[in-house]
């Protein structure tokens, strides 16, 4: 398709993994990721679901966590995924598969409560700091949208900004 110059804009990925016994390594799966990005389109993960036989099984529940986390850790540090979507978050959505995130009650399965910490926790960016001498203020960030609080003296601003790939540096100016 690239070389026929085929108008398309990214590469989808059916995430379905549901045999324990054959779970792949994330090694292999970022190299995998680095062999279709080499065509220079952008990635996404579709349907993503971590299945087990027994998601009562404490064992299996772990597992299951402990593999969506490491799944999530791959996928979002690839730097052409663009998308990650889940293919049931809520039990009762999940059609016979145990891979929702969060039980029919609502509360977070094992498996929902690692996603919740990498996004919530690990992957959270909320930092005070102070400008240098010349105004300004560096920092590194996730990537997504922020609401930036900026005060001087008894002046304050608040604005959104979206921190992308492409970011530039945000100049407020307090007036």
């Amino acid at each position: 398709m690239v070389s026929k110059q085929a108008p398309f804009d990214g590469i989808g990925f059916e995430g379905h993994f549901k045999q324990l016994a054959f779970l792949t390594p994330p090694e292999e799966l970022y190299s995998r990721l680095e062999r279709f990005a080499a065509l220079g389109k952008d990635l996404a993960i579709t349907e993503l679901e971590v299945a087990v036989p027994d998601p009562k099984d404490e064992k299996q529940a772990a597992l299951q966590a402990d593999y969506t986390r490491d799944l999530l850790t791959v996928f979002l540090s690839h730097p052409k995924i663009v998308e990650v979507s889940f293919w049931a978050i809520w039990e009762p959505e999940a059609r016979k598969t145990s891979s929702a995130l969060f039980r029919a009650d609502g509360t977070a399965k094992p498996n929902g409560q690692a996603t919740i910490d990498l996004l919530r926790k690990q992957w959270w960016t909320d930092l005070t700091g102070k400008t240098d001498n010349e105004g300004k203020f560096n920092t590194r960030a996730f990537l997504g949208k922020y609401e930036l609080t900026v005060t001087s003296a008894a002046k304050t601003k608040t604005l959104s900004a979206d921190l992308s790939p492409e970011a530039r540096a945000i100049v407020v100016k307090l007036e």
